[in-house]
């Protein structure tokens, strides 16, 4: 039997999904929590939390050594550089930590999307890297759960422009798609952490609710 997840490191806690997480995590106090950050970051973190402070470059020997220790690693950080992401894939190995959260909480990026989008490309190399490395004993888990609609909603990122009562119609406007709401997506790593023996080494498809412009959803 897997033993539990206990020791836990957040990559990117003071973000806008990382936050979320944090407080997730927090939540489920089972977890011993610690936050990995950048030297250079001015985030205001939350007290009572251990911070390991690594150059901006993320350099492999203090990834290393900021890993040690850790069951889990759950990555939030952009995916702009994902050769980063693979070095902490690396660190994490050699550390001896047992599963790994990679920064997906969008789109499936197992699909022909990858082909499409930059951003998605470079998570999709980031999934494909987990799995070359299952051979390690490092486990892994891609938590997919459509645009943050709430986050969606309010930036505009969604083309809802409640101010103005305009909204932009992509397609017919009747077909069906998924979303999640920030905080559900962060209970779902949570979640995840919780029985890494039913998660481990797969892609999970998280969704809150189901809805289009012209029809009500599921």
């Amino acid at each position: 039997m897997t033993q539990p997840i206990k020791n836990v490191m957040i990559m990117g806690a003071g973000g806008l999904f990382g936050t979320e997480v944090l407080v997730a995590l927090q939540r489920e106090d089972v977890f011993n929590l610690s936050i990995l950050s950048r030297k250079s970051s001015k985030s205001l973190l939350p007290p009572g939390i251990k911070v390991e402070k690594v150059d901006n470059d993320y350099p492999l020997d203090q990834l290393l050594n900021a890993f040690q220790g850790q069951d889990a690693l759950i990555s939030t950080l952009p995916c702009s550089s994902y050769t980063v992401h693979l070095r902490m894939i690396d660190a994490a190995i050699r550390a001896g930590v047992k599963h790994f959260i990679p920064t997906e909480y969008g789109n499936n990026t197992c699909t022909t999307a990858a082909e499409l989008v930059t951003l998605y490309e470079a998570k999709a190399k980031i999934a494909a890297y987990l799995r070359s490395k299952e051979i390690t004993g490092l486990t892994w888990t891609a938590i997919h759960t459509g645009q943050f609609f709430d986050w969606g909603i309010g930036s505009g990122w969604l083309d809802y422009h409640l101010e103005e009562k305009r909204v932009m119609i992509y397609d017919s406007g009747d077909k069906m798609w998924s979303t999640t709401n920030i905080g559900t997506a962060a209970t779902a790593v949570a979640k995840v952490l919780l029985d890494t023996e039913k998660t481990k080494n797969k892609a999970l498809t998280i969704r809150g609710f189901v809805h289009s412009i012209a029809a009500k959803g599921s």
